[in-house]
């Protein structure tokens, strides 16, 4: 294997060691360097910035409403995008008139709705052109576990669906990672799992020696996920 970059320089997956051969000598193991990789990529500490400030926005007042537009209006990609799902078809005026306001977007769509839909879409952008295929794969599935997860709380007692809705987008984070990072031991992973012989989890500890799950928790600590999501995200994680 490689040596490893500087710390001030992205991870090359090359350079991971196979975790079979990883020594119980202080050296560092395949979470350790997968940690690196996340934490010194260019593009991510912006993200994990970013899904920290909108997560902590609560919808119970006004200026909430405003710092999620102002981020919004921040953002060109991320404006046109929830300016076009605004004007779609399901959320049209009766007068049909487009609609060019991101505030006017927040109260079509919902605060809620539209802070879900720019975690989604910032995830999405953020992890764009790493080893697409798999990582399209784990982001269909992220986007859609969150879909179903907001329709099926509605069906229970808890209050807050959205809450819901950004743990399931977020709950498999480490797989997405893997993907990105490191695609022949998310294959290798994968194929267990597909073959129905490991859980996921198993296939995690079989294949990487340590629970994938570990790695979610760590990162989103890292990017200081405010306690009481990153809290419902444990509980999410564990009873999976």
């Amino acid at each position: 294997m490689g040596s490893i970059q500087s710390p001030d320089t992205p991870q090359d997956p090359s350079n991971f060691p196979d975790p079979a051969a990883v020594k119980k000598d202080g050296t560092k193991t395949l979470r350790d360097h997968l940690i690196e990789a996340v934490t010194n990529d260019p593009d991510l500490p912006a993200l994990g910035s970013s899904i920290a400030r909108i997560v902590q926005l609560s919808s119970s007042d006004d200026q909430s409403i405003q710092q999620l537009a102002y981020f919004v209006l921040s953002d060109v990609s991320l404006t046109q995008k929830i300016l076009r799902l605004s004007n779609s078809v399901a959320f049209r005026s009766v007068s049909n008139k487009v609609n060019t306001s991101i505030t006017k977007a927040i109260f079509l769509l919902g605060f809620n709705s539209v802070k879900t839909c720019a975690l989604a879409m910032l995830l999405v952008d953020g992890m764009s052109g790493k080893r697409a295929e798999h990582v399209r794969t784990e982001l269909i599935h992220a986007l859609a576990a969150s879909m179903i997860s907001r329709e099926l709380v509605k069906l229970s007692t808890f209050k807050d669906a959205e809450e819901i809705a950004v743990v399931a987008l977020f709950k498999n984070l480490g797989r997405l990672l893997l993907a990105a990072y490191d695609h022949d031991l998310y294959q290798k992973m994968m194929a267990l799992i597909e073959q129905g012989t490991h859980t996921p989890t198993q296939a995690s500890q079989a294949v990487l020696d340590f629970n994938l799950d570990t790695l979610t928790e760590t990162i989103l600590g890292k990017w200081n996920i405010p306690s009481v999501s990153f809290k419902h995200l444990k509980t999410s994680l564990q009873a999976s």
